[in-house]
């Protein structure tokens, strides 16, 4: 479509009406939101008489532009000015008066002060999306599962759930993976594995040779029911799979009296996305999932060796984990899931 240009009268009345509007915004943050030179905004202010605040707001309403020099606090403080000596510093102390206020309550510097208000925005965005989990609990490293993972603690974790590769080359996988569970799981912890049907025998003798047999025993086996529209088609096999099995294992543990019943059906009804990874998997499905062998509300422990996109990991700190651990063998995949995790936490990567 053609787009109809302004003249200079047409440009200038839709300036006008935009400080009308919002006499807070910034000559430059007006005239970025109407394609026009933050000059000529300045000159239809002046003709206006709207005066330019000494704080303005930019147009995502943030603050820029402070007068930090004419800053009561800081005329009667004039050694401060000595004390910015970074470009870092002077960024800070420049982006808003809530800077300066924090730089006198709290006797720190302008770079420290920024850094309280970012910490305390990232507090009030997890109360907002219900997050409890805290930063430092989070611990998220490259690392190959075939090492044997020693900087996860023994006994540490309530679930580990993965999702590995299915093919027949991966199936020493399988093996290392229950090898580490029987390590770091807790009594009754369980082991949660997605995978596919066309190797399931191989892959659970696997597991059965990694585990630590008088402790990881066999439960039971779920089914994801996937979308109608995305079938998975195994053409070696000659069948199109429309679900896919979650083997479980449990560590040994004190009896359970009357332990809660799960249903062993889980259906996959959101779209199918592979945005983030080629083998990323229904986030609703993990939830669901971890939810059903959630068992402690005050300490929540969630482990995924393979953590590929991130999915488990998310989903364990959206329903309350307290702590989780994730590894992949993949850096883009560790970067990606640390990105979604930001995310989920503070609606922003």
């Amino acid at each position: 479509m053609k787009q109809i240009k302004r003249t200079a009268e047409q440009k200038r009345l839709q300036i006008a009406e935009r400080l009308r509007q919002e006499p807070n915004l910034s000559n430059r943050a007006v005239g970025r939101q109407l394609s026009v030179s933050p000059h000529t905004v300045a000159d239809v202010r002046n003709i206006l008489g709207i005066k330019r605040p000494i704080t303005c707001v930019n147009a995502q309403g943030g603050t820029v532009g402070y007068d930090w020099l004419n800053d009561p606090w800081i005329l009667d403080n004039p050694s401060i000015i000595d004390s910015i000596r970074t470009p870092r510093a002077l960024r800070a102390i420049k982006s808003s008066p809530e800077v300066i206020k924090v730089m006198q309550e709290r006797n720190v510097g302008a770079v420290r002060a920024q850094q309280i208000i970012n910490l305390q925005i990232k507090a009030n965005l997890k109360d907002i999306n219900g997050i409890t989990i805290d930063n430092k609990n989070i611990i998220i490293r490259k690392d190959d599962i075939m090492t044997g993972l020693s900087w996860i603690p023994d006994q540490s974790c309530d679930i580990i759930c993965v999702d590995p590769p299915y093919a027949k080359k991966y199936i020493n996988l399988y093996e290392a993976i229950s090898r580490v569970a029987s390590r770091i799981l807790k009594p009754n912890g369980h082991l949660l594995i997605l995978t596919g049907c066309s190797h399931l025998p191989a892959i659970m003798m696997a597991v059965e040779r990694g585990a630590n047999k008088t402790n990881l025993i066999y439960k039971w086996t779920m089914s994801v029911q996937l979308p109608r529209s995305s079938p998975t088609s195994v053409m070696f096999k000659g069948v199109m799979t429309g679900w896919k099995p979650i083997i479980i294992y449990k560590m040994k543990g004190p009896k359970i009296v009357k332990p809660a019943l799960v249903y062993d059906v889980l259906n996959a009804i959101d779209q199918d996305d592979k945005s983030l990874h080629h083998w990323q998997q229904s986030e609703l499905v993990f939830t669901e999932l971890l939810y059903l062998y959630k068992t402690n509300n005050s300490d929540f422990v969630v482990a995924d060796i393979c953590c590929g996109s991130g999915t488990t990991i998310t989903s364990a700190i959206k329903i309350g984990a307290t702590a989780v651990y994730a590894c992949d063998i993949d850096a883009k995949s560790v970067a990606t899931t640390k990105k979604r995790i930001n995310k989920v936490m503070y609606g922003k990567e």
